[in-house]
């Protein structure tokens, strides 16, 4: 395939072009400094292109003769915030129309579960659960607009569109799913809200790019959104791995003393990403259904969690995080 990666300088985006380069496929790594921050994919025979989400007029070169297009790129929940919308909703409009205007065949956009109201209670979640774009979580909300926007306009084009909702990508690269809770577990900061009962549902990157891939090539995947996560766990047994890493006891606070933090970091500036919607989704008992995944597009996880925690866990030592 003639693919283009956009934030193919990031973790996701990085892994996938990794892939599809291994796979022999013709890539342009759509982002921005590419050629200082990701040489090893340019030696691997990647074309580099400047992609800029704040530049509309990057969009017709990163989709010029291409066959597929992968958009990964977006505002992941780091300040500013303003460009929360503008990146996660109104680029992606606009890059689907430079997409069809460009003859790109499919687009495999990026989404989340986040684009759900994760705050609300539910025991199993299909992708016929709506969006929601007035949630309380900005990325969340931004990414439910921007992929209601890719559906609407890839529609009126008449060109196709996949999207996947991954759940919580960890393993090798991951800033917030690896290095971020590792680094909770290992400075002893509560991570555990009232036993860590609730599910949590990690996807390994691997298996996440095999989702990707097999978005592009199966043809009944079009104009379709896909659910894909390896499992559903407690927060108590996956933060479990980090801390046998460490040796240490992941770090628990009682539920009431967490919605009382909750409140106070909404009121005052004590930099906390603790609200009451973060609090309650971590007190939910989430099941991502992948049932359409495995049915229409042949997808399964091919490493489990106790082999993705294990290359993590090397990673971290590589790294040096962990001695």
């Amino acid at each position: 395939m003639r693919t283009a990666v956009t934030g193919a300088t990031g973790f996701v985006g990085g892994a996938l072009s990794k892939r599809l380069l291994a796979d022999g496929h013709e890539v342009k790594l759509g982002g921005r400094r590419v050629e200082e921050r990701i040489p090893e994919l340019i030696e691997a025979g990647g074309v580099p292109a400047h992609f800029d989400l704040s530049e509309p007029a990057s969009f017709e070169a990163v989709c010029a003769d291409v066959d597929v297009l992968f958009h990964v790129a977006a505002w992941v929940g780091t300040s500013p915030e303003e460009l929360a919308h503008p990146f996660n909703a109104t680029a992606v409009g606009q890059l689907v129309e430079a997409a069809a205007a460009a003859g790109v065949k499919r687009i495999v956009h990026v989404s989340t579960v986040g684009a759900y109201d994760l705050a609300v209670r539910r025991d199993s979640w299909t992708e016929d659960v709506p969006l929601s774009t007035d949630q309380q979580d900005l990325y969340g909300a931004t990414k439910a607009e921007g992929e209601l926007l890719a559906f609407a306009t890839a529609s009126k084009h008449d060109i196709e569109l996949v999207a996947i909702r991954p759940a919580m990508v960890y393993g090798p690269g991951s800033a917030p799913w690896t290095v971020g809770m590792f680094k909770l577990v290992n400075g002893g900061v509560p991570a555990l809200f009232g036993g860590g009962t609730g599910h949590i549902n990690p996807l390994y990157i691997d298996n996440l790019v095999d989702g990707l891939v097999l978005a592009a090539t199966v043809p009944d995947a079009a104009n379709q959104a896909f659910h894909l996560a390896d499992c559903a766990v407690t927060w108590k047994d996956f933060l479990g791995y980090y801390g046998r890493m460490c040796d240490k006891r992941p770090r628990g606070l009682p539920l009431v003393a967490a919605r009382v933090l909750a409140l106070a970091s909404e009121k005052l500036p004590l930099g906390l990403p603790l609200t009451r919607a973060r609090l309650q989704v971590t007190q939910n008992p989430f099941v991502f259904d992948t049932t359409r995944a495995r049915e229409v597009l042949g997808w399964q996880p091919k490493i489990d969690l106790d082999e993705g925690m294990a290359r993590a866990e090397s990673w971290l030592r590589e790294i040096g995080r962990l001695q």
